[in-house]
């Protein structure tokens, strides 16, 4: 009798078999991938996305480390830590990606530095676990499901809450007493650090680095353009 058409259709079975449950396996981690590029070898996300976390005074700092070929999206960044409130983050100018997942996005790419403001401090001890989301894709059309990084940092600083006010030269601002008060004050620039960038193709985003112990009045911020652009209202934080 011969076997050798059974032996190939058994193999066959077998191959179609092995290449269903590699497909299960990438439907069931959340990995969505064009088919032409199934082939493509896939990372793991923490072999693409490397990142290390420090404090800095009332700051977090995190240094985002993103391979070439790979992005992160910004508005998938979130940052927590019991016994610590956080501000609003403060991203770098990233670039505006038309998302075929999500639709017109901002992403990284590369190296980024993202700077995340302490509110206020209840945490007790030297360390903090905090907790990174985030999310990234690869150009060749794999996207990672979000994903969630814990690592200890040193406990940030409480804020400085000084109430006492001390007028500063310029720029609109003031600085606390909390600084000696024989202090020079800082030059404006230092002081009140301006970066531009585009959040979008109709919105312009302007982030203030503000140095500890200063502060602007919200009241006297004002915007104008070119005579051939015609600039709408401002959006401004709470304050």
């Amino acid at each position: 009798m011969n076997t050798l058409p059974a032996k190939m259709a058994l193999r066959r079975k077998i191959s179609i078999a092995v290449r269903g449950t590699l497909a299960i396996c990438l439907v069931y981690l959340g990995l969505f991938v064009a088919p032409a590029e199934a082939e493509r070898e896939i990372k793991r996300p923490e072999q693409v996305f490397l990142y290390a976390a420090e404090t800095r005074g009332s700051e977090l700092i995190i240094n985002w480390d993103i391979e070439d070929g790979y992005y992160m999206y910004r508005d998938k960044m979130k940052f927590s830590a019991e016994g610590v409130e956080f501000g609003e983050p403060l991203f770098p100018a990233g670039e505006i990606h038309a998302d075929e997942f999500f639709g017109e996005q901002i992403i990284f790419r590369g190296a980024i530095t993202v700077r995340v403001p302490v509110k206020s401090v209840t945490a007790a001890g030297d360390s903090v676990t905090v907790e990174i989301r985030s999310q990234g894709c690869a150009d060749f059309g794999l996207c990672y499901p979000p994903q969630k990084w814990r690592t200890d940092v040193s406990t940030p600083a409480a804020p400085d809450n000084a109430g006492a006010l001390l007028s500063a030269a310029g720029g609109g601002g003031k600085r606390l007493l909390g600084q000696a008060m024989g202090d020079e004050p800082l030059p404006d620039a230092q002081a009140f650090a301006v970066s531009l960038g585009l959040a979008d193709a109709f919105t312009l985003e302007v982030r203030w680095d503000i140095a500890p112990g200063y502060y602007l009045y919200k009241k006297d911020f004002a915007v104008s353009g070119p005579e051939n652009i015609r600039v709408g209202a401002l959006q401004l934080p709470e304050g």
